[in-house]
């Protein structure tokens, strides 16, 4: 009894075995139904074929293998330009997919010495490229996948150029890759990551208190910001902290030009920054001469006024302010005076020139004239030795008439 239930076991489980195996038909089919390669391109079956069992049961053939064949790898290799079908079996399932082969392409490298530029608040790689029998081509074009910290990630494509920017402040993740173009497109370069700043905002000069002033309601708490001037950070740093206005004493009396520049970095450590510019132009200083009794300068660009400080014979000093490039001493005594002057402009990015170069000008005393009616003669007097040079007109038939004397 114990033979027969131990033969009954091993039998049951036997043919128990044989009904399983035959109900059930594996899964296998191509995941397109064309596949579109050039010669010389290898393309891995694994990622063609979908199959519930192993890839190297399934038995795949070519009916032409001069355009396409199937390595012992398990690879689809182009070989020659045409049409054909590759057929994959597997107990008693069959799955096909026709494959196109056009010319040699050549794949692209995936692009190198990708980093992000601080300076220019950039994304930066290099050319990619493929090299073939006769040369090299660059690629045109270029996609890459943007990942902000905390979000999904972005795939932009069509890309020209080899930058990017990234205006939105936050932490980043990305990696680029050469887009087909003409050749085959390349895979993803390597990742880097970095933080794109916001830039300050309202950054400006108070050119009267000497005040340069920005606001800040975006970046955190640890931010730091130097001030550059003309190419060198100043050896002051602000942390932002919970403020978010901020203001630094900037000395511009010795500067002809100022290129100004606020930097939010992470933190005190982190090379991580944004720059808001600002350009604080110092006028042109005027040039003074003499004409026609008139103390007279080219006009300054950029300006909207003068002033003039005025130094009589006794020292006095006194400003006039000027909206022309002309001063005659209108109203003031005969004597010797020394006039210098400056441009000014209401811009608080434009500076005020430093003062011309003075010049020493002698105002004569106004002559007088007499008419002699009876003589029919004009005498001048109050001259003090001087050649008085007037003017007489005849009002009936206009003509005017210059005269020199003493």
């Amino acid at each position: 009894m114990k033979k027969f239930s131990a033969v009954f076991f091993t039998l049951l489980v036997f043919v128990t075995g044989v009904m399983l195996y035959g109900c059930g038909r594996p899964e296998l089919r191509f995941n397109e139904t064309q596949i579109a390669m050039s010669v010389g391109q290898e393309l891995e079956l694994e990622s063609l074929v979908t199959s519930s069992v192993a890839l190297d049961r399934i038995n795949f053939t070519s009916t032409d293998v001069d355009v396409v064949f199937v390595t012992p790898e398990n690879t689809l290799s182009a070989r020659g330009q045409g049409e054909a079908i590759v057929y994959a079996q597997v107990d008693g399932v069959t799955a096909q997919v026709s494959v196109s082969v056009g010319e040699r392409r050549y794949e692209y490298n995936a692009p190198l010495g990708l980093r992000y530029d601080t300076e220019g608040a950039l994304i930066v790689w290099e050319r990619a490229y493929a090299v073939m029998e006769n040369g090299i081509s660059y690629a045109s074009s270029y996609a890459i996948e943007l990942t902000r910290e905390g979000g999904e990630s972005t795939l932009i494509e069509g890309v020209t150029g080899t930058s990017y920017a990234v205006t939105e402040a936050g932490t980043y993740s990305a990696r680029v890759m050469a887009e087909s173009g003409n050749q085959i497109a390349s895979g993803f370069s390597s990742s880097i990551e970095f933080v794109v700043m916001a830039k300050v905002a309202g950054l400006s000069f108070d050119k009267a208190e000497g005040v340069l002033t920005w606001s800040d309601s975006v970046n955190s708490s640890e931010t730091v910001y130097r001030i550059n001037v003309d190419g060198i950070y100043l050896a002051d740093e602000i942390v932002k902290r919970d403020n978010t206005s901020f203001s630094y004493s900037l000395n511009t009396s010795r500067a002809k030009e100022y290129d100004v520049f606020v930097a939010a970095f992470e933190n005190s450590s982190s090379d991580f920054n944004s720059k808001t510019y600002l350009t604080l132009t110092r006028l042109a200083s005027p040039s003074l001469s003499l004409s026609e009794g008139k103390i007279v300068w080219s006009a300054v660009a950029y300006a909207d006024g003068y002033e003039a400080t005025v130094i009589d014979s006794n020292g006095e000093s006194s400003q006039v302010s000027l909206s022309t490039n002309e001063f005659d001493l209108e109203g003031e005594e005969a004597g010797e005076y020394t006039v210098s002057v400056k441009a000014v402009s209401s811009s608080n990015v434009v500076l005020e020139s430093d003062y011309s170069t003075s010049i020493k000008v002698n105002k004569l005393a106004r002559a007088e004239m007499v008419f002699n009616k009876s003589a029919k003669t004009f005498s001048l007097t109050n001259l003090a030795g001087n050649t008085a040079v007037f003017e007489i007109t005849n009002d009936r038939t206009g003509e005017t008439f210059t005269h020199t004397g003493s």
